[in-house]
Order: C-alpha cells, then sequence, then structure tokens
C-alpha cells in the first residue's frame, strides 16, 4: 500500500468537482475524458508542480500544458508557495485526504472507487453556504465549447513565419537552430517578422519570448508565465 496523490479538476464558480483521478500515468488521457464531458474551459488554473509546470525548462510546458494552449485554453499558474492562491482547492485536498484515508484501499482500483464515491457525494449531496445552500450540482453549467478529439491546425496571422518545432525541441531559422523546449514537439509556432528585432515568438495565444538572431548563437528570451492568484480570477468574473 502507498500514498496516493489523486489529480483533482474542479469548477472554481460552482465548486462541482469534475475529477478526482488516482493514476499518475494517465493524466493526458483522463484531462481528455474531462473535456470530452464537460467541454473546455476558458481558463485552468494549477499549482507549480508536475504534470502542469516542467520546472527544469525555461518556458515550464509539459506535454499537457503545451496541449492545453493548443485548444486555446489560458493556463495561468498560481504564486510558487503560495497556496492561498488556490484555497479552496486546497481545504477540498484536505477534505478528501481526512475522509478517504480512514478507509484505505490496497489497490489502484479500489481507491479509485473510493473516490468517485466521495467526488458523487460532494457534487449531489453537500449544499454550500457559499451557494446559497445549494448543492455544486445544482449550480454547474458545462461548458458551452465542445472537446471534438481532433488534432487542433494551429492559426496565426498570414504575416507570420511558421516552423514546426523538432522532436528534439528545435526550431529552424535563417540556417540557425534556435533550442525552445520538447513540450512542443511537433506543434507549429510562429515568429512575427514586424516587430523587433528580438522578433516575437508564439505558440498557439501565448507569446513564448523574444528571438534573437544577432549573436553567435539564437536565443530567445523567455516571457515570464502567467500567474494569478484565484481572488483576481474571481474579481475579472471569469471561471477556469
Amino acid at each position: 500500500m502507498k500514498r496516493c496523490e489523486p489529480l483533482t479538476v474542479r469548477d472554481q464558480h460552482s465548486r462541482f468537482v469534475l475529477a478526482v483521478h488516482v493514476s499518475h500515468s494517465a493524466h493526458l488521457a483522463e484531462a481528455k475524458r474531462v473535456f470530452e464531458l464537460h467541454g473546455l474551459p476558458e481558463r485552468i488554473l494549477t499549482d507549480n508542480g508536475s504534470p502542469f509546470v516542467a520546472p527544469s525548462s525555461r518556458y515550464g510546458l509539459t506535454r499537457l500544458s503545451a496541449w492545453w494552449l493548443s485548444l486555446g485554453i489560458e493556463h495561468l499558474r498560481s504564486r510558487r508557495r503560495t497556496p492561498a492562491d488556490n484555497g479552496a482547492h486546497e481545504r477540498m485536498h484536505g477534505d478528501i485526504a481526512m475522509e478517504l484515508e480512514a478507509l484505505p484501499s490496497a489497490t489502484i482500483e479500489g481507491q479509485q472507487r473510493a473516490c468517485d464515491l466521495w467526488r458523487a457525494d460532494f457534487n449531489n449531496c453537500r449544499p454550500h453556504e457559499s451557494l446559497g445552500m445549494r448543492t455544486p450540482s445544482e449550480v454547474y453549467k458545462p461548458s458551452a465549447t465542445a472537446y471534438v478529439g481532433a488534432k487542433v491546425e494551429l492559426l496565426y496571422p498570414e504575416r507570420m513565419l511558421l516552423r514546426t518545432v523538432s522532436g528534439t525541441g528545435f526550431i529552424k531559422h535563417r540556417s540557425q537552430m534556435v533550442p525552445l523546449t520538447q513540450a512542443l514537439a511537433g506543434y507549429t509556432v510562429a515568429i512575427d517578422p514586424l516587430t523587433g528585432p528580438p522578433h516575437e515568438l508564439w505558440f498557439a495565444h501565448r507569446r513564448l519570448g523574444f528571438l534573437h538572431l544577432d549573436g553567435p548563437r539564437a536565443r530567445v528570451d523567455v516571457e515570464p508565465p502567467s500567474c494569478l492568484a484565484l481572488n483576481e480570477l474571481d474579481r475579472g468574473g471569469t471561471k477556469p
């Protein structure tokens, strides 16, 4: 028996829990299943742990977070060492731990069944004062943007110079190899020739940084990640 750290997905507006998934080896598959059932969100707020952020990469992208960006989802990170940015979600983790650790299962399958039962009870049977004593399932509404499952073709303005990221995480521009990240392997990125120099480098709706070609080696000054506290998200009237 070993400690279970499930992947959890929750709608901030309604408190509705979309997933409590045990297996760490299938996060991408579980995310696809959640999107198939509930549609695509506009934004996803996560902490800075894996599988959402790659701390050893200058861009911080993983295959999962790169895929989110390719779908048009804005990926927001809480500030490092600031769990209060997503306090309600952390409190939910505490509830899961307190209620499920008392009845541990010896198998992953048993742990997943316990998590599924907990999620059903939380969504359908527990009223919340912040929801006017309604349950999350009474408030939650699926996204109007469906997930179609097909590979996304990224669209950029016609002026952009398009480059496909190699399997090793490089693009080639003006006979120079530019290192990016393997998280973007197979995706198309775009260089804006009308900016700079240095030129803006884009992936989907995110500006990755600024491409320099004036030195002995091409380099990219990386754009800082989007970090947003949950109370700021609330003030903006949006939901993850």
